[in-house]
């Protein structure tokens, strides 16, 4: 038996190299391809999915329970599916007419349709639910529908109407920063700036971070002539958007500029802390509480640094919504 040899020419293996190639190129972008659809497309449904198909299939066993309804309404209005979580709160409403969570749903469905009108009306039937409850002044549904109707008449530039339901809220819920901030800004746009600022620093004594609050207090320092106080934003803008560095030389500029603003002392503090310059966010803040000695919040920032226990008693804080 004889073998022979076998010749392949350089054309030739030239030409098996690519077509490996080729076939490898393809595989790999098949494979890419899998992965991407197995990836992103191939999912199950997701938690809300899960949990709203659970809640309707517990409604079809329980028709007549309204506060399955209602959450299956939140959870529709979560996913901008405003037809149905009309639906939903109406149904609750035929089963429990005082339902004051089925009209805040409503309220805040036909608010994202445009329908301020409807809303407002949805609002007020939670205002007007607790005209005899002796536990209103501690009902936080009633809060919230009163943040919403004062959200709306600021928005339609109804200032007095817009006040009056900013201080209704709270009332209820006085360490409510987001309705601070709306009160803030009614007070404002009424051109009552040293009311607006007092609300604003309220609001951030709250929630530190909360830049929207800074932005609306700058406008009311510059109405009033105080370059100081509107350093004093300036570097607190930087410092709620994750930037100390770049505050601490603002602040520092507004203290040069007025040593007597007082404010300057507090958010330079809270950027040291930042920054971990214990030392000398102590030293601020120590500052300051010469002048405000009842500050909680300065003290509680004292406690973070020092471990020394604040004087007074914090209230419940409810962070921006």
């Amino acid at each position: 038996m004889f073998l022979h040899s076998f010749h392949v020419s350089p054309k030739t293996v030239d030409r098996l190299i690519w077509v490996l190639a080729g076939l490898v190129l393809v595989g790999l972008i098949s494979f890419g391809a899998y992965y991407y659809r197995d990836r992103y497309y191939r999912r199950g449904p997701s938690l809300v999915d899960v949990e709203t198909a659970h809640l309707e299939a517990l409604i079809r066993q329980n028709p007549a329970d309204a506060l399955l309804r209602v959450e299956v309404a939140k959870r529709y209005l979560a996913r901008d599916m405003l037809d149905a979580a009309i639906q939903q709160a109406n149904e609750a409403l035929k089963i429990n007419p005082s339902m004051e969570e089925a009209y805040l749903v409503l309220g805040d469905a036909y608010r994202l349709q445009g329908d301020l009108d409807a809303a407002l009306a949805q609002y007020q039937k939670v205002v007007t639910l607790n005209e005899d409850n002796e536990f209103a002044a501690i009902n936080p549904n009633l809060e919230t529908a009163y943040y919403e109707i004062g959200e709306i008449h600021l928005g339609r530039g109804e200032l007095e109407q817009a006040r009056d339901a900013f201080l209704a809220a709270l009332k209820i819920e006085r360490t409510d920063a987001d309705a601070l901030l709306g009160l803030g800004i009614t007070y404002q746009r009424l051109g009552e700036h040293e009311k607006a600022l007092d609300t604003f620093h309220r609001a951030v004594r709250l929630v530190p971070k909360f830049p929207e609050v800074y932005e609306a207090m700058r406008a009311s320092y510059e109405a009033l002539q105080e370059p100081a106080g509107v350093r004093y934003t300036e570097g607190m803008l930087y410092y709620a958007q994750g930037m100390p560095e770049k505050a601490l030389p603002v602040l520092e500029e507004g203290i040069r500029m007025n040593p007597d603003f007082i404010e300057l002392y507090f958010g330079l503090g809270l950027v040291h802390e930042a920054l971990g310059n214990t030392e000398a966010a102590i030293e601020a803040l120590n500052r300051y509480l010469e002048v405000h000695p009842d500050d909680v919040a300065a003290q509680f920032a004292i406690h973070r640094l020092t471990g020394v226990p604040p004087t007074a008693t914090v209230p419940g804080q409810r962070g921006a919504k």
